[in-house]
């Protein structure tokens, strides 16, 4: 089953990092993926102030430049509480276990991520990017299923 077959996807985040990733992604879903038209998009998405997401099905984050504010913007999700007093995201603790358990034993210093101390941290970095497109109000969800 192609992922585009699901209907509350819009998008998918994937660490630029690695092409050996993304590039096979981009490719399955038609998208162009060589590094001049990347560069060329993203340079306009920030010039005319558009979100990158609207351009791209398969959106590439750079950890290097975000990493401090994608820590910080999901421990604010986390942490923050709707006018009620409800947390505005919800984590099936029996299911995503191992999310819970990478938030827990998350350290930081000056909002960098310490990897070697923090369990399952691939899997905090997968929940980074997929709360750094939310907003204040947002419910969030977390669904993370590992690829085989």
């Amino acid at each position: 089953m192609k992922i585009r077959e699901w209907e509350n996807i819009s998008n998918i985040y994937v660490d630029a990092a690695n092409p050996v990733y993304w590039q096979p992604l981009k490719q399955q879903y038609n998208e162009r993926h060589d590094e001049q038209y990347m560069k060329n998009t993203i340079a306009i998405c920030k010039e005319y102030n558009i979100l990158i997401e609207e351009r791209m099905f398969i959106v590439l984050l750079n950890f290097q430049p975000m990493h401090k504010q994608l820590l910080q913007h999901c421990k604010w999700l986390v942490e923050e509480t709707d006018e009620t007093g409800r947390a505005i995201v919800a984590i099936n603790s029996q299911k995503y276990d191992k999310l819970v358990t990478a938030l827990r034993t998350a350290i930081s210093i000056e909002n960098s991520l310490q990897k070697e101390q923090t369990s399952y941290h691939d899997i905090l970095d997968a929940s980074r990017m997929c709360c750094h497109t939310s907003k204040e109000k947002s419910i969030i969800v977390m669904n993370y299923n590992p690829i085989p």
